[in-house]
């Protein structure tokens, strides 16, 4: 039977499936919405199985905010989700840097949109657990080692990596953490909205849903036009 809390826009393709409490998505469902929906927001359940996500055929933007996902989980799917664009994994349980990337590059090749706050992997500039600052590496690390991994990957966390500069020195993992960039990319994302750029008319309104639904701390700057 279907959460109180589900909802379904037909003309969006929107299927919002957040504190619904969920272990494993329900088969009805599945059977309802597989087919039709482009956008899947399963945050803040407690997913254990991931394997259903195949039957969504037409999915491209997936958030999974809080549902205290690890890489286990991940080994689950065995093959790959190609359309899938946006991935949002904020506040999850993420530890292994270099399996997490491996496991999502293999799920998610063609990735344009990853986000990552608040796992224990992201040296996380937001501060969204007080244990991010331990990691033995600083935010650009760990940005380099992501992005590399993707081919298509236009942002990642709430960086825009086109307008960044793809010519700087991958630095060492063995260096202190800092959080001085977040200082940095609030002036950008400032810079990003003055040029008109804040919540285009496709996936913006999609992801700000998701931020109203989730808590997400995400950039806000994302249009259509960039994904």
């Amino acid at each position: 039977m279907a959460h109180p809390a589900m909802r379904y826009n037909a003309q969006s393709k929107e299927l919002i499936l957040a504190h619904c409490h969920y272990v494993s998505l329900p088969t009805e469902l599945i059977d309802a919405f597989g087919e039709c929906a482009e956008y899947l927001d399963c945050s803040h359940n407690r997913l254990m199985n991931l394997s259903h996500l195949y039957e969504f055929k037409n999915l491209k933007y997936l958030i999974l905010d809080n549902n205290r996902l690890h890489e286990a989980h991940f080994e689950q799917l065995q093959w790959a989700l190609p359309k899938v664009k946006v991935l949002m994994l904020n506040r999850n349980e993420l530890m292994d840097l270099q399996r997490t990337i491996k496991l999502l590059a293999s799920i998610f090749p063609h990735l344009e949109y990853l986000s990552l706050h608040g796992n224990p992997i992201c040296p996380d500039e937001l501060e969204l657990q007080p244990f991010s600052e331990y990691v033995n590496y600083e935010y650009e690390y760990y940005r380099s080692q992501v992005s590399g991994a993707f081919g298509k990957l236009k942002f990642l966390d709430h960086h825009d990596l086109q307008r960044e500069s793809m010519s700087r020195p991958v630095p060492s993992k063995q260096t202190t953490p800092s959080f001085s960039f977040w200082l940095k990319t609030r002036n950008q994302s400032d810079q990003f909205m003055s040029k008109g750029l804040k919540f285009g008319n496709v996936i913006g309104p999609r992801l700000r849903s998701s931020m109203h639904n989730t808590d997400s701390e995400i950039d806000k700057s994302i249009t259509n036009k960039d994904l």
